[in-house]
This record gives structure tokens, sequence and C-alpha cells, in this order.
């Protein structure tokens, strides 16, 4: 393998293994035709077949052997290269330099008689400058030449004559040679740099006299077409050149431009940030009117020339011609070389033909009228420059002017164009005004773009002075105000800011009497680089704001408790009706604070439904010890900054929800809430339960560390009250931290109580509807109760009542003479509460075969669970198919209680009974927009099967809740309390729950057990027994409630 490289400075070795030829950097030329300076060679030719074909030629930098000479090539022949060989040139014995190759040496012979013969040595033509002496004298190119600066002296050139005559005559050639040499075609180098390289190294170039490109006579031009987007000039004016050096070269380095503006459709598809991507390669993206410009100043700027139109394009059929040529050279090349040729796509500018455009000739009709716009725009540009005579546009005219000196009355079309330049326009008008050749349309169209610039200058003007006037205005009223803090300072009025802090900090301090060393320390280092650092400085911010805060703390501020339990008592009861547990773990939990002189360090959570008063309980412990009540809610938050603080590093830090809520209460013993925390979000970097078990942990809470105040706090004299709807969402960690309190649902008794004692009493206060103008029945508050609010809360009771109210205020506003009393009864009932929500009582009046009754819970508390069975007639086989929006555990509590009624029915009941072998049932539990789940309908569902199968309907007003297992085994639930209370808000007066249940019946109120009888079944048999049974053999129980303490 073997490496050829021809560059400008190229060696090429024999002991190279791979050849890559980069054509178009020395002169490797096809067809008159240079390759493109992007086309890569890439050849495997081996050692012997180069040195078979080209007889192991080698190119060497040295003192006596020069780079590639010239490269012989035949244009006639279509293929390409006919003759491709290297020379190179050496000294014979004589020292005197000849030109050595291939196929010279085959010729060596035939020419060493003539070259004896011949008095001087033949050399190849070097492309040197002539002066046009030496063409007159006929001198030869190696004629001896003074190496005098100048022209040639008369001597000089006689002797160069008389040698050129002797030289001639014993020189000369053969008829065949001098026809050989006219067809031998010398290589054109157009790269002026190689162009230039070559004739240093005395190797000719064979480059003709260029022709001026712009060659098509004084009315037509050839240039490049150059797209714009915006204005840039105008002809007899100066811009500065649109197109940076990159893209100049790319284009070839042209002296002349033609500058034409791109159609809108392409101005809108190409916005500011894709102007970048066009690429010209049709017509119909510009219009054909334009300037064109000449490029001074090295690429710098362009001075326009004149308005030119497309008359033609350069044929798209000779640039594929060319190209085509081209590939068939480079095809051509690879194959005699047997080389691999790579090239890339190029971006050709678009060359056009162009005609220059003159200016109408005025008519002499018009003559005064050209004389009136030319008078006109004289007179707008004086007013432009004697008002404003510092704008950019008064200055570039008198700059330009005063250059070109632009008669306006003798040349109004340069004037009009030169005018315009200056104007600011839109690429429409600009457009417009290039492609007007009628001098007065073009001064009709540059009088308003003066005008314009005329308001513009004006607007600017204001601006100006208006920023003017307000700038002096600051800087006034700055230096009164550094005036007066002197005067004061001097006077003792007013201190120094800093030393103003530095005393309030101070005096802050001494009245907290903090006993910490360690944040006594803190606070001396905040102190001296307060006082080190300068007001305008960011620290100094940051360290003030630092100090506010851990100046404004309690540190050693309580305030004393109240441990009166009466009044304690009292107060609870006033604000609370019912809820006796709550009360009397509250009061239990009061009497060992008493006990202990202090309550702090325990959490109390409240977990109860929405709407029973959990936020008002803790309000209300707060009022009863005489504390400061701070709440604050975290349902939704995702950041434990907001528990604990951000880091002071941090723009706009401050500390968490616990450090401002003792700074906003003053004291170190407050009651904080913290509401919803059941409905904390984790977030994906961060878990704010997390920064919660540092703070409700009695054992930890002495130093809370927050991020910002980053110094111990003592927490645990803080009584912290949690409220939930449930307790499964919060971590068993932090659960355990805690004093869980649960609050039940009020039964239907309970809401009227509240509502006739504590709801309508505040709303008819805030209405200000008086005893007088209102009344409303307790059995309308019933009515209220059973058919409108039978959630366990009593919030939307409120907002019933509320809403009754403001109907009420209507009428009396609407007809205030009127003294008549408003009394609200069941029958008037839908007038002023709309529509009932619940229509009846139950679903079921009378018992029905498949239907059972069960007991469930929600986060609302306790609701009736209805479940319906029915044989499906439609179905070819036995099965069974459940719907109601069921959860998978509930699923397969269905599962478990169809497998086991089957046995039951077969052992049990009847044993010729072949029900559900014969029969498909499908079960389904009403409300199906509601999701349910869970165990404890178990027996309901067994229940409601085996009524199916044999054709006995349920007892009436019977409900029951409780799991069921394969054997028959009833399980103990949860939620006893709120399940009850659901029962007696639907009028059931038997309930069958589960044995295991006992315990959680002593903990319920009498209130809510009374009028309800209570089986507790241990297997399924005593369920059916109760179910089916007018007279059941399970009797009831009677279980009393532990006794409260008063």
């Amino acid at each position: 393998m073997i490496s050829l490289k021809l560059f400008r400075s190229a060696t090429i070795l024999r002991q190279s293994t791979t050849a890559t030829a980069t054509a178009g950097s020395l002169g490797s030329y096809v067809s008159g035709r240079s390759f493109l300076s992007s086309t890569t060679i890439t050849t495997t030719t081996t050692t012997s077949q180069l040195n078979n074909n080209n007889n192991n030629y080698r190119l060497i930098t040295s003192p006596s052997t020069s780079i590639l000479s010239s490269f012989t090539i035949n244009n006639n022949n279509s293929n390409g290269i006919q003759q491709r060989y290297m020379s190179t040139k050496k000294k014979d014995d004589k020292g005197e330099e000849v030109v050595v190759n291939d196929k010279d040496k085959e010729k060596k012979k035939k020419k060493k008689t003539t070259e004896t013969s011949s008095t001087t040595t033949t050399t190849p033509k070097v492309a040197k400058k002539v002066s046009p002496l030496l063409k007159q004298s006929k001198l030869p190119l190696n004629a001896a030449i003074p190496k005098k600066r100048g022209r040639p002296s008369a001597a000089s050139v006689a002797a160069a004559t008389s040698s050129s005559s002797s030289s001639s005559s014993s020189s000369t050639t053969t008829e065949k040679e001098k026809e050989k040499k006219k067809k031998t075609v010398k290589p054109y180098i157009t790269n002026p740099k190689d162009r230039k390289f070559l004739e240093s190294m005395g190797l000719p170039t064979g480059a003709p006299k260029r022709k001026k490109r712009n060659s098509l006579g004084d009315v037509q031009v050839n240039v490049l077409a150059y797209p714009i987007f915006e204005k840039v000039v105008y002809p007899g004016s100066f811009a500065y050149f649109p197109i940076n050096d990159k893209d100049y070269k790319a284009l070839g380095s042209p002296v002349q431009l033609a500058l034409f503006m791109v159609t809108p459709e392409i101005r809108e598809q190409y916005g500011g940030k894709n102007r970048s991507e066009f690429h010209l390669t049709s017509l119909d993206q510009i219009n054909h009117t334009g300037v064109l410009c000449e490029i001074k100043g090295q690429g710098k700027y362009i001075e326009g020339i004149q308005r030119v139109e497309i008359d033609d394009k350069i044929s798209e059929r000779r640039l594929r011609e060319d190209r085509e040529k081209e590939e068939a050279n480079l095809r051509q090349l690879a194959k005699e070389f047997k080389i691999t040729v790579t090239q890339p796509p190029t971006q050709r500018p678009l060359r056009v033909v162009a005609t220059k455009i003159p200016d109408d000739p005025v008519k002499d009709r018009d003559q005064v009228k050209l004389r009136a716009l030319s008078l006109q725009l004289a007179k707008r540009i004086q007013m432009l420059s004697l008002k404003f005579p510092e704008s950019s546009f008064t200055q570039q005219f008198q700059t330009l002017s005063e250059n070109y000196r632009i008669r306006i009355l003798e040349e109004p079309g340069k004037m009009s164009d030169f005018v315009a330049s200056l104007c600011r326009d839109s690429p429409i008008d600009y457009q417009k005004i290039i492609e007007c050749t009628d001098i007065l349309e073009r001064l009709e169209s540059v009088l308003p773009l003066v005008q314009t610039q005329f308001q513009l200058n004006e607007f600017n003007s204001k601006i100006e002075k208006h920023i003017d006037e307000k700038t002096a205005k600051q800087q006034k009223k700055f230096f009164l105000t550094e005036q007066m803090k002197m005067i004061k300072q001097e006077l003792g009025i007013e201190q120094d800011e800093k030393v103003t802090l530095s005393k309030k900090f101070n005096e802050r301090w001494e009245k907290l009497n903090v006993k910490d060393e360690q944040v006594k320390q803190v606070f001396k280092e905040e102190m001296d680089r307060l006082s080190s650092l300068e007001p305008s400085s960011s620290e100094y911010n940051v360290t003030r704001n630092y100090l506010e805060w851990i100046t404004s703390l309690p540190w050693n501020v309580t305030t004393n408790d109240n441990f009166d339990i009466p009044s304690i008592k009292a107060s609870l009861d006033r604000d609370h009706y019912g809820l006796d547990d709550i009360k009397e773990m509250i009061k239990t939990f009061i009497a060992v604070g008493k006990l202990r002189g202090s309550v702090g360090g325990k959490i109390i959570l409240l977990v109860g439904p929405p709407g029973t008063g959990k936020t008002s309980i803790g309000k209300s412990i707060a009022t009863a010890l005489d504390r400061q009540f701070y709440r604050f809610s975290v349902g939704g938050i995702s950041d434990v900054a907001e528990i604990k603080g951000h880091r002071r590093t941090f723009v706009g830090a401050m500390p968490g929800k616990i450090i401002q809520a003792l700074k906003t209460v003053k004291t170190s013993n407050p009651v904080i809430l913290i509401d919803e925390i059941d409905k904390i979000s984790k977030g994906s970097h961060s878990d704010p339960f997390a920064a919660l078990l540092e703070v409700l942990d009695p054992q930890q809470n002495k130093n809370f560390l927050d991020h910002y105040m980053d110094i111990p706090y003592d927490l645990s004299k803080v009584l912290f009250i949690c409220t939930a709807n449930l307790t499964h969402p919060i971590p068993a960690p932090l659960l355990d931290r805690m004093d869980v309190m649960r609050l039940n649902g009020y039964i239907q008794a309970e809401q009227i109580e509240i509502a006739n004692n504590y709801i309508v009493p505040s709303v008819k206060s805030e209405t200000g509807i008086g005893d007088d103008k209102l009344m409303i029945t307790k059995e309308a508050i019933k009515h209220l109760c059973e058919y409108w609010c039978r959630e366990s809360g009593v919030r939307n009771l409120k907002k019933m009542i509320e809403r009754m109210f403001r109907k009420v205020a209507f009428k009396l506003a609407s007809n205030p003479e009127s003294n008549e009393l408003i009394t609200i009864t069941p029958e008037n009932l839908e007038e002023f509460a709309g529509l009932p929500k619940y229509r009846v009582k139950k679903y079921y009046q009378t018992p029905v075969p498949g239907i059972a009754l069960g007991l469930g819970w929600s986060e609302n508390g306790g609701v009736p669970l209805y479940v319906e069975s029915v044989v499906d007639l439609y179905q070819p086989s036995a099965g069974l198919r459940a719907t109601g929006s069921l959860g998978d555990v509930m699923k397969e509590s269905i599962e478990i209680g169809y497998t086991y009624v089957k046995r039951y029915l077969e052992l049990n009941v009847d044993p010729k009974n072949k029900f559900f072998e014969k029969n498909a049932i499908h079960i389904h539990a009403p409300e199906g927009a509601t999701p349910k789940d869970g165990p404890s309908a178990g027996i309901t569902m067994i229940t409601s099967l085996l009524s199916l199968a044999t054709g006995k309907p349920i007892q009436p007003n019977l409900a029951m809740t409780g799991e069921i297992t394969l054997t028959g085994k009833v399980i103990p639930v949860g939620g006893i309390t709120e399940k009850l209370i659901a029962a007696k808000r639907e009028g059931v007066k038997k309930v069958v729950l589960p044995k295991d249940n006992r315990k959680e019946l002593e903990d319920i109120p009498e209130f809510v057990k009374e009028g309800l009888q209570i089986y507790l079944a241990n297997y399924y048999s005593e369920v059916a027994d109760v179910a089916f049974n007018e007279t059941p053999t399970l009797q009831p129980v009677e279980i009393k409630t532990r006794k409260s303490i008063d």
C-alpha cells in the first residue's frame, strides 16, 4: 500500500502504505475545470501497481527538486484524462536544469542531438508578467535581463534582441513538434494561492487573461443574486455589508452583488431565527427588482449603484452539464487509479442576468408638480433638521449631503433615494420605492416616510425629556436626603442606620434574658458581622433579617395554664354538644397536667369524619387552658422547608411554620393545631412526614433545629393538636407518637339539638333576622336532618340553615313594610330548603326475598349498605355475577359467601333444594357510583343469597355487619360506633354484630344504643336464626356503657 497526498508543500514517499489525494489544492484539473475543494480521493493501489504504471515517481522537497509542475490534459478525450504524468526538475552533468518525466525518458536519445547542437537549454514555459517593451523587442522569456528596478535601458534591450535572434536561428523545431505543442493544453490554475505559489517556484500556471465578469454591456450585468429580508441600501447611498466574511468568501468574494428583497411568503416562513438557514434556489423566492451594489472597504460596506431588474438566470441545464462532466472526470480518475471518490453536495450561488433600470424622464407638463414635490421634500427635511438637530437623521443627512453635494431641485430622483435611505421603512415600502422608476411617484412615496420620521423623532424627544426629568427628580431627592441625613447626624437627631439597628437588637436581647450559651455566641457573632458590613451589601440584609428573627422569638416567655377542671368542663360544654367521650379524655389529660404542673410535651390526634368539630375542639382546648392558639394546615404540602424552614443561602429564605407560629403568639407554650395531617403530599425529593417526627416527638423537640435559625429551640412546652379524617395515610412511626382521640358522627337527635341550640342562634345573629321575623319549628329541623342532611357531621346542616335564612332575608327586603312572622314548618320546608336529597327513609318499605341491609363505614361515617340478589333468567348455565363498583376484597367476600351458602343450604336447610345448581345468580350493591370495599358485608351477602334460594324475606328493620369465613365463623369488624349511628339514622330496630365486638359496645354512649336490639353472633347459623325467625333463639344483649368522669 502507498500514500499519495497532493497539496501545496506535499512530499510523496515510497514507504507510505495508503494513498489519499485532496484535489483542488495544488492544481489537479480535468477538462480545464478544477475539482471541488471538498473532493476526497482515497486509493488502495499497491506498490507494484504504481511501479508498473508510473515507474515509481517520487516528489521530494529539496533544493534541487521542485514539486509537481504540471498536468497535461487532452480536452478532446470525452472520458477525461488521457495523459497524466509527473515531472521534476533535475540538474544534469553540466549543472543545467532539465525537465524529466516518464515519456521524456523514452525520447531522451532522440532529443539528445538537438539539445547538444542548440546554444541554449530548453526550459518549460513560465507564466510571468512581461513588460510591453519586451513584447515589442520579441525577447524570449529566458533572456538575460539585468536585475534592476524600473524600466530596462536601451543597451540591455538591444543586447537581448541580438541574443534572441541568434538563439532562434539555432534552435528551430520541426513542424510535428509545433503541431504537438498546439494540441497540448496547459492547465488552468484558478486558485489564487496555488497560482502565486507555482509562479514563485517558476512553474507555469496557464492562466489566460481575465475577462470582466460583468461584460454584457452598459445595460445588462451578470451578477450574483443575494436575498435580503430587510432594507439594506438604496441607489446612491452606503450601508454596512450584510454578509459575514465566511459567506462572502463562499460566494467567491465578488466585487458586485445584486440585492433582491424576498417575497412576503418567504419572509413570513423564515423568521428572525431561521433566516440563516434560507438558501436562494429559485427566482420565485425573490422580487425581480433590486439594487446593484459595489463592495468596498475590503467587504466592510457597500454602495448602491443602480436599480436592476432580472431578465434571465443562468440555465440550470448548463450547470447540470458542468456537474456531470466533473463527475465523469472523477469516475475516470477513480477507475484508472482504483480509488474511491467521495464528493459532498455543494450550495451554488445563483447568478442572474439583470438589466439596469434608469429613471423615467419627466414630461414637460409634470415639471411644475415635480418642482412642488421637491420643494415640499426640502421643506420637511429642513423642519426635521431645525427641530431635531441632534437626531441621527439630521446628522447623517448633513454628513452625506456635504460629501455628495446632491441638489434637491436638479436631481430629485437621487435625492428621494438618498432621503429614503435615512428613514425607517418596512420591507414593503422599501420594495415599493425600489420598483418605482417614476420620479414623481417616488417623491410621493418618500414624503410620508419623512413625516413618519418626524413623528418618531418627536415621540423619542418626549421620552427622553420624561426620562431626564425623572432622573433629575430622583437625583435631587437623593441629594436632599443625603444632606438631611448629614444635618441630622451633626445635630444628633438621627444616628447611622447600623448604629440604630445595633441598639434595637441589643435592647431586645437584654429583655429576652437568654441563658443558652450557644445562642448567645451566635447572637454576638451576627452582631459583629452586621457592624462590619456595608448597608449596600447583600449579606447585610441577610444578617439583618436573621437578627430580626432571633430577637423576635419568645425564648423564655410562657403563660400560666388554667387547671380549673369545672371551668374547663363548662367551656367545652358551651362550645360543643355531645362528644362526651372526647370531653372525658380532654379532662383526664388536663388533670394529669395539673399534677405535673404543665400539659406540654403531649401530642393529640383528633380523628373523625368531616364536620364533627375537630378544629373547633382544638381551639376550645386552648381557650380552656388560657393559652395562645395558632393553626396552620399541612394538607397538600410536599416541601420539608414549610415545616423546618429554608437554608439562609437561598434568596428570600425564612423559617418554617413552627418558628413563625412562635413569633406570632409571642409565647413558648402555645397550642399549635396542625390541620389535615393525613393529607400531606410526599414529594419526589422530600418527605414532610419525616420532618414531623422531630417536631412531634417529646424526646426530640427539646432541641428542635430549624434550617433557617440553625440554633436549637425548646418545643417541649408546646401542646400540639393534629386533626385527620383517616389514620392509615399517617406513617406508623408518626402515629405511634400521638394520643389518638376518635370523634364519631352525630346521630339525628344530636343534630337536632345542635341545630336548635347552636346553629340557628349563630345564623340569626349573622343575618340580622330576629325572632319576631322568623321561627323554625322543631319538626322542620327534624325533617331537615332526616331528608336533607344525613351526614355524620353538621357542616352541611349549617349550610342548609344559612340558605333558608338568606331566602327569608330576601323576602323581608323585598317587602319591608310587612310585619308578618315567617314560620318554617315541614309543609313549606321545600320552599326554603329546595328539593330533599333523600326522598324516602329506606329503599324498601316491605321485605322482599333476596334483599338484605348491611352496615358499612366511610370517611364520612357509617352508611347503610343494601345487597340485592336475583335470578338471571338469560344465562345458559349456573353461576354468580357481582356488580356495584365493588373492590377486590369485597369480591372475595362474595365468592366465600357463595361457596358457604350452597353448603349451608344443603346441610342445614333443605338437602333437596338444588337452586344454586340450576340458576344463575346476579348480586348487586346499589349506588354504583360509590366505590365499595371491605369484608364487613360477608354475612349480609350470605343472607341475601339464602333468602333468594328459600324464597323467605328477611325480618323487617334488621341490619347486620360482620366478616364470614368458609366454615361459617363470624369474625369482628371495625367502625361499630359509626355503623350503629347509621342504623339509627336509617330507622333500624335490630342489629346483628360479631360476638368479638362486645368490648367496643362498652365504649359506645348509651344514647347511641338506645332503642336498638343488638344480637351478638359467633357463627352464621345464629345470624340466620335472627334474620328469618320472628322469635329467634338468640336473645339480644344489654351492655352498659362505662361510667364517665364528671
